[in-house]
């Protein structure tokens, strides 16, 4: 009877193979995990280590290894010559399989996972789908703050440690500092490039740029300074 399994990829690719709906894929040659032939899991949670399930780019597909297949398993995942994409998982199904195990909200976003150790995390997310508080199990906690553009103006943890950033209109980081007294400031050219940068340890560099934005002009607060020539 054939065997159904769970894949991991990122935007429906896995070792620059896209998998498609409906299609079977056969690999000829020596089978090893991690290394060779096509990987799955059984327990659908365990996606998780190599593709995380809070990331919306992740793809999760439902296969069927066919009975004359050959599977070599391992800890969390296994490895086969052969499978046949049935489907691509909603974030509904995915919550039914794992049993409660992973949730997400309607927008399809990851707000809680629980990994078979123990171990879980919560997440709430602002109308524009940015991460605006995070919690774990072992007690860390992160908030963010963000402007208009998606731009992170403000994050502090359960360590106490925290930050402020600025950006100019185009978006660009201008200026951090941190609840330790790091600062940092960067200055850019009209392409986006950044041609000065500076931080308060008192180290600084510079840049220079050409049309296709090679760098040709370096220099720094240690005294290295290069240029080059395109001819």
């Amino acid at each position: 009877m054939p065997k159904i399994g769970y894949k991991g990829t990122t935007n429906f690719k896995c070792k620059n193979l896209t998998y498609e709906v409906g299609k079977t894929y056969v690999f000829h040659g020596q089978l090893k995990l991690c290394n060779s032939g096509f990987h799955f899991c059984d327990n659908i949670m365990n996606i998780n280590i190599s593709y995380p399930l809070s990331d919306k780019n992740t793809k999760i597909l439902q296969i069927e290894i066919p009975d004359d297949a050959v599977v070599i398993n391992g800890d969390n995942k296994s490895v086969t010559n052969k499978l046949r994409v049935i489907k691509v998982l909603t974030p509904k199904e995915i919550e039914e399989i794992s049993k409660g195990k992973i949730k997400y909200d309607k927008n399809g976003n990851a707000i809680y996972l629980e990994d078979s150790r123990g171990y879980w995390w919560k997440k709430k997310y602002d109308k524009n789908g940015n991460v605006i508080y995070y919690e774990d199990s072992s007690g860390y906690w992160e908030k963010s703050e963000y402007d208009e553009n998606g731009n992170v103006i403000r994050y502090e943890d359960s360590t106490e440690y925290c930050y402020e950033q600025r950006y100019d209109k185009k978006g660009n980081a201008v200026y951090l500092e941190d609840s330790r007294g790091y600062w940092w400031k960067k200055k850019y050219d009209k392409s986006r490039n950044v041609i000065h940068y500076e931080d308060s340890r008192g180290y600084w560099w510079k840049k220079k740029y050409d049309k296709n934005g090679n760098v040709i002009y370096y220099e720094d607060s240690t005294g290295k300074k290069w240029s080059i020539d395109i001819v």
